[in-house]
């Protein structure tokens, strides 16, 4: 990704990309590109899609909507999405739950489990 399309994506998103995420995407592992754009999402419009598309997404019984501070960065392969926090400075990656309505604490990873996870 380049660094115009990071400014498109906050931008658009009214979100401030954490700097160690930005360094991620300039420097996107190969070998997480694939033709489906599945797991790690590595192109700015899909990344703006599929954050627009979780904001505006809300089941009855959550407490609040997907937060405004939330950047939709990966898929898990069913209905819930990675995500990292415009302010964080750990390098978490999240899992926001669908069934939950909310982060799910138990599956943060780090930025390099996240990779590992999805190089395999």
């Amino acid at each position: 990704m380049k660094s115009e399309e990071i400014l498109k994506i906050e931008s658009e998103l009214k979100i401030s990309v954490p700097g160690w995420y930005k360094q991620f995407l300039l420097n996107f592992p190969v070998e997480l590109i694939n033709d489906e754009e599945e797991g790690v999402f590595y192109s700015a419009h899909v990344v703006i899609d599929e954050t627009k598309s979780s904001r505006d997404y809300c089941e009855e019984e959550w407490e609040e909507p997907f937060p405004k501070e939330l950047l939709s960065v990966g898929w898990n392969g069913g209905c819930s999405c990675y995500c990292i926090k415009q302010a964080d400075t750990e390098q978490n990656v999240y899992l926001f739950c669908h069934e939950r309505g909310a982060i799910d604490p138990s599956e943060t990873l780090t930025l390099d489990q996240f990779i590992e996870a999805w190089s395999e």
